[in-house]
């Protein structure tokens, strides 16, 4: 599985999700492990930071696309 399934895996969501649908599914989960919520579970902060970093690698197009060319580059090496 691709890095880029693996972020879509993470927000439920298919890789042909618009980027209005990724944005809503990332608020929805944020919440669920946002440090304001939670500020003594470091748990929920790393998944916060994980979720955080998902959606930096595929909240746009021009994203999803690095993320696709990184992780084709790291698999052939």
């Amino acid at each position: 599985m691709s890095k880029l399934n693996e972020y879509f895996k993470q927000l439920n969501l298919s890789e042909n999700a618009t980027d209005a649908e990724i944005k809503k599914a990332y608020n929805r989960k944020i919440k669920e492990c946002h440090p304001d919520l939670y500020p003594d579970d470091s748990a929920k902060f790393e998944q916060f930071n994980r979720l955080n970093n998902v959606y930096q690698s595929i909240k746009n197009k021009e994203n999803r696309e690095k993320t696709r060319k990184t992780s084709t580059k790291n698999q052939s090496n």
